[in-house]
């Protein structure tokens, strides 16, 4: 009690940096006095970054809503989420039932940090809020965070469902196991999936990618989608394939306004130009 006291007393009235031993002492006493302390200190701009952390490690119910509002601050963002997971086991059942049975924006929210939890016990949950459209955003960020085996699976699984079918190839993009790049690209070749594979690839940047968007565009069918994901490949991969694309008629003018964005040159739609420009460069 009476280091408790101290370091409650020195503290409350300190002016200049605190030492981390100090902080931790007070987490480690953990009486009233040290966490009262605690919770002021993290009011005082000053030390939020160096006592949010350390008010998770109390462990104590009262500290979650105060490190819940600190994420609203984004330069806190990061010190009261590693408070939330010194928390931990206490912080997931929270942030469940602040998802469960809190206000919209608050739910949201608690969806949000169940996936930078990274605590995969959450999965059914996370996938269960899928269901609500207002929710889903929310869930399938939180589920590309988490990023477990089964969660790519889940993805690939629900990519086949019309309802779902956007959202689900847009998490896809975010993973690069090579199951989900031949999932993109079997997708590529059937009519219902083309345009969502498409932008799925747009975002994965993959050069193996580059002859089966060709493909695509020689076949006509959303030929501009399928530009604009060429655009987004290395373009030391790519400008050989457009180059080419030069020779062709019915390519020729998609060809050539691709080139001169990816590369910031004109030379025109005759390609023996643009091939000695590459070769030059």
């Amino acid at each position: 009690p009476a280091a408790s006291q101290y370091l409650s007393l020195v503290l409350r009235n300190i002016r200049k940096d605190i030492p981390q031993p100090w902080l931790e002492a007070l987490a480690i006493l953990n009486d009233a006095d040290c966490f009262h302390t605690l919770v002021y200190l993290s009011t005082r701009s000053k030390y939020q970054k160096q006592v949010l952390p350390i008010l998770g490690c109390t462990g104590r119910q009262e500290a979650m809503p105060i490190l819940l509002e600190s994420l609203c601050n984004q330069s806190n963002q990061e010190a009261a989420l590693e408070g939330l997971k010194n928390m931990q086991p206490k912080t997931t059942p929270f942030l469940l039932n602040l998802a469960y049975h809190g206000h919209h924006t608050h739910a949201k929210l608690a969806i949000e940090l169940l996936g930078q939890l990274q605590d995969t016990s959450a999965v059914p949950h996370l996938q269960h809020f899928l269901r609500n459209v207002e929710m889903r955003e929310a869930a399938i960020k939180a589920l590309v965070n988490l990023h477990t085996p089964d969660t790519v699976l889940f993805f690939m699984e629900l990519a086949k469902r019309e309802e779902y079918r956007k959202e689900a190839f847009g998490a896809l993009a975010n993973f690069r196991e090579p199951e989900v790049f031949r999932f993109l690209i079997t997708a590529l070749y059937q009519d219902e999936t083309r345009k969502f594979a498409l932008q799925a690839l747009k975002n994965f940047r993959d050069p193996k990618a580059i002859p089966y968007i060709l493909e695509i565009i020689a076949q006509g069918s959303l030929r501009s989608e399928a530009m604009e994901a060429l655009c987004m490949m290395p373009p030391k991969e790519v400008v050989p394939y457009l180059i080419s694309m030069l020779d062709q008629p019915t390519m020729r003018r998609h060809a050539y306004h691709t080139l001169k964005q990816l590369t910031g040159q004109d030379f025109g739609i005759h390609s023996d130009r643009w091939i000695r420009w590459f070769q030059q460069t």
